[in-house]
Order: structure tokens, then sequence, then C-alpha cells
């Protein structure tokens, strides 16, 4: 561990992050590097937050089960830099101390192996006699905390997270793309329009997730936080197609195919700020210029070029099933 610690002290990382007592005692002991303590330290309340403190730590990522207004105290009391998340899943143990995937996977669940067996549903008996039914009953809601994030400013809270585990391409990428768009807008104009709130409000709603809550943003989450058997949006209503991996400009985006589509789908480009770009494709080629009606997954293929795409953008047909909530 030593060695590695200089090795990336001398690459100038900007922080790591650690949960281990031992890891912590060490990176402090060889380097000047930040540690940012991981939320599988629970670090839940003021106290902890001194402890930590006191070994050497930079930035509390707290628990989830932590309010605004809680990490604000921390934040204030400790003096030290606070993260907190503010969307995706949400774990029904607390934060730090789920065994389940390491039962039923073999994969320990804090140390970045989750395989997140919560999630599925299981068969309830109270006793013997009772007939079994398929529930949700350890899964929790999706945590969206778009609409708090003035609080966020208000108690000046560091850094927001998004927990995007298991997720796809898509899922990280409109997330990011949506809560960075509206730090920035909050950040300059103070306040949040109604309109802007309907566009990120859109991008989230129409993402794979689970019902949405606030958690324990506000005030600790209760048995309402619990998934319920009807509420699902596993089939994405934005149907992730390809990524831009070159740009010719004014003749052609060379697409990697993550999802067949078809000559004359229409879809749409979603570059890395502002709305998303409406496209038609009226030409399909494949990377070598040969016609072609429908493409398959992982090929390269052309399609027309548009004004403001770039490079690593996504390419999604949205099919718009949801409204914002």
């Amino acid at each position: 561990l030593p060695t590695f610690i200089h090795q990336i002290s001398d690459l100038k990382v900007d922080g790591v992050i650690a949960s281990d007592l031992g890891v912590i005692s060490i990176v402090s002991r060889e380097s000047q590097i930040s540690i940012h303590l991981s939320t599988q330290a629970s670090c839940l309340n003021l106290e902890s937050g001194q402890l930590w403190k006191k070994m050497g730590v930079k930035r509390l990522i707290l628990g989830r089960e932590v309010s605004i207004r809680e990490a604000g105290n921390i934040k204030r009391q400790t003096g030290l830099e606070v993260e907190l998340f503010i969307h995706g899943s949400m774990c029904m143990a607390y934060s730090g101390n789920c065994t389940i995937s390491n039962f039923t996977q073999g994969r320990d669940s804090n140390r970045g192996g989750c395989s997140q067996s919560c999630r599925y549903s299981y068969s309830l008996a109270y006793s013997k006699d009772d007939v079994k039914t398929q529930r949700h009953f350890m899964s929790s809601k999706d945590l969206n905390g778009i609409e708090l994030l003035p609080e966020f400013f208000a108690e000046q809270i560091d850094s927001i997270k998004v927990e995007g585990r298991m997720r796809s391409i898509l899922y990280a990428g409109l997330i990011s793309k949506a809560y960075r768009e509206a730090l920035d807008y909050y950040f300059t104009h103070k306040a949040f329009p109604a309109e802007r709130l309907k566009d990120w409000d859109h991008e989230l709603v129409n993402i794979p997730h689970r019902e949405y809550m606030t958690g324990s943003l506000h005030q600790p989450a209760d048995h309402g936080s619990v998934l319920g058997r009807d509420f699902f949006t596993e089939d994405a209503h934005f149907d992730f197609i390809g990524i831009i991996r070159k740009v010719v400009h004014g003749r052609y985006l060379l697409v990697e195919v993550k999802r067949s589509f078809e000559q004359f789908a229409e879809v749409e480009v979603v570059p890395y700020s502002g709305r998303p770009i409406t496209l038609t494709i009226h030409t399909l080629f494949t990377s070598i210029g040969a016609p072609v009606l429908k493409t398959e997954v992982n090929q390269l293929v052309r399609i027309p070029s548009v004004e403001g795409a770039e490079v690593g953008n996504i390419v999604r047909r949205a099919q718009l099933k949801a409204t914002p909530s």
C-alpha cells in the first residue's frame, strides 16, 4: 500500500476515498493526498465527523441517512468538506452495514462488490400455511433531490453524489448532465425557474428508475420509502441507441451502435450541455460508406451530421412515455 500511495501521489491525484482506519493512517503518513471518507464508514453525525477529522480526513461522504440540514451542521462544526447523496439507488440498510450481497452472491457489499440483491422480489410467508407472494420488501425507492438543490446551496454542501452502481452509460450521462446544468444555473441565477426545472425533471423521469422520493434529505425515511409492487420504469423511455465516436463536420457522425435502429428513425443527439438535438436519419451507411437499411449492435455506422454534436455524445430514440412528476 505505501508503494501504491507514492505512485498516485506522484500522479497528483485530487484525493482518495477510504473507509478503513489502517488505510487512512497510511495515506496520512506517506503523502499529502486529500482523504475523503467513504460512505461505507457510515458517518452519520457530528461526533463521528469530529473523530474522523482527528484521523486526517478532509472530506466526509455522509451516509444517506443524514438530512441536508444535519449535513450543513456537521460541516460547520467540524470545518470539513461535506459530500451528500442527491440522486439514485438507496440502500435499505444503514450505509456501510449491509451484507446481503455477501451471502447471496459472495460479493462484499462494502468493498465495491454489491450485487444489489435487495432489489429483487422475494417470497414472503409468515407461517407455513401462508400463501407466498412476491414482494420487493427490501427494495427502496430511488432518491431524487434536484428540486432541493437550493437547500444544498443554503447549507453550503461542497459536493453532491449520484449513485450509479450497475447503471448504464445512458443513465450516468443523463443524470450527470441534468445535475451539472442545474448546479451551474443556480450558481449563476440563484433561482430555479419552473421551465428549467421541468426540462431537468423531464430527463430524470424518462430514464429507468424506481419510484422517486427525497429519502432522508428532509426527514428520516419511513415505511413510505419502501418500493411498491406496481412502479417500475425499467423499460427505458429513452431508448439508448449509440455513442458518437467521430464527427466529420458537414458530412456525417460516426456512431457506435448500442441498440439496433433503422433508416428514417427519429433520434436525439444529447450534447454535453443544452437541450437535445433532434435528427431524422435520412441516410444511413456503414463505416466504409456502404448503404444500409438497419444497423446491428456494435456496428460503426454513419448518420447525417448535425450542428452541435461532439465525440462522446449519446444518441437516443425518445419514446416519451412518462411525464414530469
